[in-house]
């Protein structure tokens, strides 16, 4: 986890397994698809485009977290695009993918190991509510799902985050 490449972002507070960040933005590539609920399709479509399946033929680092999210309509994975093409991202070739711009700001955050099952997600998404409304935070986004390590990870080692964007 330690060679990756990660979003910039500055520690505001720090309280246990919770951190309030302000992140600068970042550009992303992203997996959108209403019927792939368990993204199946999404990472390995996300790493042909990193190894080389885009319009300057180039292979990118890769980078993390993974960033996953869902709403009402589709859910969706995202690579973060390397500092050295954040501004001038290789165009992807795979029409299901698309480049979008993370915004900076602030967000609470926390850091949780285990499984990527839905319980344990909505557990800590629970938890972080409860730690975002005793700070006196504004939720202004939706919940975001941070993954730092491949699938072969066993699970209790695997570092996960939940991220929510937050006015202070």
């Amino acid at each position: 986890m330690g060679f990756y490449q990660r979003p910039d972002y500055e520690r505001i507070k720090i309280e246990d397994k919770f951190e309030l960040r302000k992140y600068k933005g970042f550009t992303l590539v992203k997996y959108s698809d209403s019927k792939d609920f368990h993204m199946n399709q999404g990472f390995q479509t996300l790493f042909n485009y990193i190894s080389n399946n885009n319009d300057q033929g180039v292979k990118l680092s890769m980078t993390v977290p993974v960033i996953q999210s869902k709403d009402d309509t589709k859910n969706t994975m995202s690579f973060v695009i390397p500092k050295d093409y954040k501004d001038d991202p290789p165009k992807p070739l795979d029409e299901s993918l698309e480049i979008e711009r993370f915004n900076g700001g602030y967000y609470a955050v926390l850091s949780f190991r285990g499984s990527w099952n839905e319980k344990n997600k909505l557990d800590h998404i629970n938890l972080l509510k409860a730690w975002v409304k005793k700070n006196n935070y504004e939720i202004i986004s939706d919940f975001i799902t941070a993954y730092y390590n491949p699938p072969m990870m066993p699970s209790f080692l695997r570092h996960n985050e939940i991220w929510i964007q937050v006015r202070i």
